[in-house]
Protein backbone atom coordinates (compact mmCIF):
# COMPACT_ATOMS: atom_id res chain seq x y z
CA UNK A 1 0.00 0.00 0.00
CA UNK A 2 1.39 3.48 -0.51
CA UNK A 3 2.98 5.03 2.20
CA UNK A 4 1.96 8.70 0.97
CA UNK A 5 0.17 10.92 -1.67
CA UNK A 6 2.44 12.81 -3.86
CA UNK A 7 0.95 16.13 -5.27
CA UNK A 8 2.03 18.50 -7.91
CA UNK A 9 0.59 22.11 -7.50
CA UNK A 10 0.97 24.27 -10.78
CA UNK A 11 0.14 28.37 -11.02
CA UNK A 12 -3.45 28.10 -12.51
CA UNK A 13 -2.56 31.82 -14.37
CA UNK A 14 -2.18 31.70 -18.53
CA UNK A 15 1.21 32.00 -19.50
CA UNK A 16 0.10 35.22 -21.64
CA UNK A 17 -1.43 37.12 -18.92
CA UNK A 18 1.56 36.35 -16.44
CA UNK A 19 3.73 37.98 -19.78
CA UNK A 20 1.22 40.53 -19.75
CA UNK A 21 1.44 41.25 -16.31
CA UNK A 22 5.11 41.59 -16.51
CA UNK A 23 5.06 43.78 -19.41
CA UNK A 24 2.44 46.37 -17.55
CA UNK A 25 5.37 46.21 -14.45
CA UNK A 26 8.06 46.99 -16.78
CA UNK A 27 5.71 49.77 -18.48
CA UNK A 28 4.81 51.32 -14.61
CA UNK A 29 8.90 50.93 -14.07
CA UNK A 30 9.67 53.29 -17.04
CA UNK A 31 6.80 55.57 -16.75
CA UNK A 32 7.90 56.50 -13.20
CA UNK A 33 11.71 56.45 -14.43
CA UNK A 34 10.80 59.38 -17.09
CA UNK A 35 8.40 61.00 -14.79
CA UNK A 36 11.45 61.57 -12.16
CA UNK A 37 13.45 62.25 -14.74
CA UNK A 38 11.19 65.37 -16.02
CA UNK A 39 10.50 66.17 -12.31
CA UNK A 40 6.90 65.01 -13.21
CA UNK A 41 4.33 63.05 -10.45
CA UNK A 42 1.64 60.93 -10.80
CA UNK A 43 -1.74 61.56 -9.31
CA UNK A 44 -5.14 60.36 -9.65
CA UNK A 45 -8.34 62.26 -8.63
CA UNK A 46 -11.84 59.50 -7.75
CA UNK A 47 -14.37 61.54 -8.75
CA UNK A 48 -17.15 59.10 -6.94
CA UNK A 49 -15.40 58.40 -3.96
CA UNK A 50 -13.83 62.02 -3.70
CA UNK A 51 -10.66 60.75 -2.92
CA UNK A 52 -6.98 61.63 -4.46
CA UNK A 53 -3.97 59.69 -4.54
CA UNK A 54 -0.51 60.04 -4.79
CA UNK A 55 2.69 58.54 -5.72
CA UNK A 56 5.11 58.47 -2.85
CA UNK A 57 7.30 60.67 -4.43
CA UNK A 58 5.12 62.61 -5.48
CA UNK A 59 3.95 63.88 -2.58
CA UNK A 60 7.44 63.92 -1.33
CA UNK A 61 7.97 66.29 -3.97
CA UNK A 62 4.88 68.73 -2.71
CA UNK A 63 5.64 68.78 0.76
CA UNK A 64 2.75 66.41 1.43
CA UNK A 65 4.71 63.16 2.66
CA UNK A 66 2.88 60.00 2.45
CA UNK A 67 3.30 59.44 6.08
CA UNK A 68 0.57 62.09 6.83
CA UNK A 69 -1.87 60.63 4.06
CA UNK A 70 -3.93 57.10 4.41
CA UNK A 71 -2.12 54.43 1.94
CA UNK A 72 -1.35 57.50 -0.02
CA UNK A 73 -4.49 59.31 -0.17
CA UNK A 74 -6.56 61.72 0.89
CA UNK A 75 -10.08 62.98 0.66
CA UNK A 76 -11.16 65.97 -1.51
CA UNK A 77 -11.79 68.50 0.75
CA UNK A 78 -8.32 67.98 2.38
CA UNK A 79 -6.81 68.52 -1.23
CA UNK A 80 -8.84 71.61 -1.46
CA UNK A 81 -7.46 72.71 1.89
CA UNK A 82 -4.05 72.88 0.68
CA UNK A 83 -4.69 74.81 -2.40
CA UNK A 84 -4.23 78.64 -2.11
CA UNK A 85 -7.33 80.04 -1.54
CA UNK A 86 -6.87 82.51 -4.68
CA UNK A 87 -6.38 79.14 -7.11
CA UNK A 88 -9.63 77.21 -5.50
CA UNK A 89 -11.80 78.86 -8.10
CA UNK A 90 -9.19 77.77 -11.07
CA UNK A 91 -9.07 74.12 -9.60
CA UNK A 92 -12.50 73.58 -9.79
CA UNK A 93 -12.99 75.18 -13.33
CA UNK A 94 -10.85 72.41 -14.11
CA UNK A 95 -12.67 70.09 -13.01
CA UNK A 96 -15.87 71.40 -14.52
CA UNK A 97 -14.07 71.50 -18.08
CA UNK A 98 -13.72 67.92 -18.08
CA UNK A 99 -16.52 66.96 -16.63
CA UNK A 100 -18.34 68.78 -19.48
CA UNK A 101 -16.25 67.13 -22.40
CA UNK A 102 -12.94 68.57 -22.39
CA UNK A 103 -10.28 66.10 -22.79
CA UNK A 104 -7.14 67.52 -20.75
CA UNK A 105 -6.78 70.35 -19.01
CA UNK A 106 -3.80 72.27 -17.69
CA UNK A 107 -3.29 74.92 -14.47
CA UNK A 108 -0.94 76.46 -12.48
CA UNK A 109 -1.40 77.04 -9.04
CA UNK A 110 -0.28 76.96 -5.67
CA UNK A 111 -0.45 74.61 -2.95
CA UNK A 112 1.45 74.62 1.13
CA UNK A 113 2.70 71.55 1.80
CA UNK A 114 2.63 70.21 5.66
CA UNK A 115 6.01 72.17 6.06
CA UNK A 116 3.80 74.99 5.43
CA UNK A 117 5.73 76.33 2.48
CA UNK A 118 4.14 77.84 -0.55
CA UNK A 119 5.26 75.89 -3.99
CA UNK A 120 3.44 76.62 -7.58
CA UNK A 121 3.01 73.21 -9.57
CA UNK A 122 1.61 72.87 -13.09
CA UNK A 123 -0.92 70.51 -13.12
CA UNK A 124 -1.92 68.74 -16.59
CA UNK A 125 -5.27 66.45 -16.14
CA UNK A 126 -7.12 64.14 -18.40
CA UNK A 127 -10.63 62.20 -17.42
CA UNK A 128 -11.46 58.76 -17.38
CA UNK A 129 -15.35 57.78 -17.81
CA UNK A 130 -16.98 54.42 -17.06
CA UNK A 131 -18.76 52.37 -19.47
CA UNK A 132 -21.78 54.62 -19.15
CA UNK A 133 -19.49 58.11 -20.04
CA UNK A 134 -20.09 59.07 -16.32
CA UNK A 135 -16.91 60.96 -15.20
CA UNK A 136 -15.11 58.03 -12.91
CA UNK A 137 -11.87 59.67 -12.39
CA UNK A 138 -8.55 62.04 -13.47
CA UNK A 139 -5.37 61.33 -14.05
CA UNK A 140 -2.44 63.22 -14.47
CA UNK A 141 1.09 64.63 -13.78
CA UNK A 142 1.77 67.42 -11.70
CA UNK A 143 5.22 69.50 -12.13
CA UNK A 144 6.87 72.20 -9.44
CA UNK A 145 7.01 75.17 -10.58
CA UNK A 146 8.23 77.25 -7.83
CA UNK A 147 11.76 78.21 -9.24
CA UNK A 148 10.54 79.56 -12.33
CA UNK A 149 7.60 81.69 -10.75
CA UNK A 150 10.27 83.00 -8.66
CA UNK A 151 12.45 83.90 -11.10
CA UNK A 152 9.87 85.77 -13.21
CA UNK A 153 9.16 87.20 -9.57
CA UNK A 154 12.94 88.65 -9.68
CA UNK A 155 12.62 89.94 -13.05
CA UNK A 156 9.87 91.79 -12.55
CA UNK A 157 11.34 93.39 -9.39
CA UNK A 158 14.28 94.31 -11.11
CA UNK A 159 12.22 95.71 -14.24
CA UNK A 160 10.00 97.72 -11.49
CA UNK A 161 13.30 99.03 -9.61
CA UNK A 162 14.80 99.68 -13.18
CA UNK A 163 11.60 101.77 -14.32
CA UNK A 164 11.73 103.79 -10.85
CA UNK A 165 15.29 104.86 -11.08
CA UNK A 166 14.90 105.93 -14.45
CA UNK A 167 12.03 107.98 -14.38
CA UNK A 168 13.13 109.44 -11.05
CA UNK A 169 16.33 110.53 -12.46
CA UNK A 170 17.76 114.23 -13.67
CA UNK A 171 19.58 113.10 -15.76
CA UNK A 172 17.68 112.43 -19.74
CA UNK A 173 17.14 108.27 -20.54
CA UNK A 174 16.24 106.73 -23.44
CA UNK A 175 16.04 103.18 -24.06
CA UNK A 176 15.86 101.91 -27.78
CA UNK A 177 14.45 98.85 -29.72
CA UNK A 178 16.50 97.77 -32.24
CA UNK A 179 13.71 98.93 -34.79
CA UNK A 180 14.66 102.30 -33.63
CA UNK A 181 11.56 103.15 -31.76
CA UNK A 182 11.72 104.45 -28.07
CA UNK A 183 11.35 101.65 -25.59
CA UNK A 184 11.96 103.78 -22.45
CA UNK A 185 12.00 106.85 -21.85
CA UNK A 186 12.09 109.81 -18.91
CA UNK A 187 10.72 112.59 -18.31
CA UNK A 188 13.86 114.83 -18.00
CA UNK A 189 15.02 113.18 -22.03
CA UNK A 190 11.62 114.43 -23.16
CA UNK A 191 11.60 117.89 -21.51
CA UNK A 192 15.42 118.07 -23.15
CA UNK A 193 13.75 117.63 -26.51
CA UNK A 194 10.73 119.99 -25.99
CA UNK A 195 8.44 116.98 -25.83
CA UNK A 196 5.25 115.81 -23.30
CA UNK A 197 6.40 112.30 -22.21
CA UNK A 198 3.73 110.56 -24.39
CA UNK A 199 5.22 112.44 -27.63
CA UNK A 200 8.43 111.65 -26.72
CA UNK A 201 7.38 107.90 -26.20
CA UNK A 202 6.20 107.71 -29.89
CA UNK A 203 9.81 109.02 -31.27
CA UNK A 204 12.60 107.49 -32.85
CA UNK A 205 16.20 107.83 -32.96
CA UNK A 206 16.85 109.52 -36.26
CA UNK A 207 14.17 111.63 -35.33
CA UNK A 208 16.46 113.66 -32.90
CA UNK A 209 19.47 112.34 -33.63
CA UNK A 210 21.04 114.46 -36.31
CA UNK A 211 23.99 112.66 -37.38
CA UNK A 212 22.57 109.12 -37.15
CA UNK A 213 20.07 108.81 -40.49
CA UNK A 214 17.66 105.82 -40.52
CA UNK A 215 19.71 103.64 -41.66
CA UNK A 216 22.97 104.11 -40.28
CA UNK A 217 21.01 103.97 -37.03
CA UNK A 218 19.07 100.43 -37.96
CA UNK A 219 22.39 98.80 -38.79
CA UNK A 220 24.25 100.35 -35.24
CA UNK A 221 21.18 98.96 -33.46
CA UNK A 222 21.66 95.57 -34.90
CA UNK A 223 25.31 95.61 -33.72
CA UNK A 224 23.90 96.67 -30.05
CA UNK A 225 25.93 93.83 -28.55
CA UNK A 226 28.63 95.67 -29.11
CA UNK A 227 30.54 98.03 -26.58
CA UNK A 228 28.62 101.80 -26.00
CA UNK A 229 30.77 104.42 -27.49
CA UNK A 230 30.51 107.59 -25.56
CA UNK A 231 30.10 110.13 -28.30
CA UNK A 232 29.23 113.82 -28.39
CA UNK A 233 25.39 114.07 -30.28
CA UNK A 234 24.03 117.16 -31.81
CA UNK A 235 20.34 116.46 -30.98
CA UNK A 236 17.23 118.33 -32.77
CA UNK A 237 14.51 119.68 -30.15
CA UNK A 238 11.24 120.13 -31.22
CA UNK A 239 11.53 123.57 -32.42
CA UNK A 240 14.54 123.50 -34.30
CA UNK A 241 16.59 124.00 -31.82
CA UNK A 242 20.62 122.30 -31.63
CA UNK A 243 21.28 121.14 -28.40
CA UNK A 244 25.20 119.30 -27.97
CA UNK A 245 24.45 116.72 -25.64
CA UNK A 246 27.11 114.01 -24.12
CA UNK A 247 25.88 110.31 -24.63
Amino acid sequence: MPSGLDATVTDPTPAHLLAEMAALRESERLLRLALASSESGLWSWDLVQERVRFTADTAARLGRSTDRLDDDECSTDTMLAAVHRDDLAAVRRARQLVEEGAETYQVEIRIFGYDGKMRWVRERGMLERDAQGRPLRIVGAVIDVTEQHDMQQRLRDDATRRRVMVEQSRDGVVVLNTDGSVDEVNAAFAEMLGYTLAQARQLHVWDWDIDLPRDTALQKLARRSEAAVHREVRMRRINGEVLHVDM
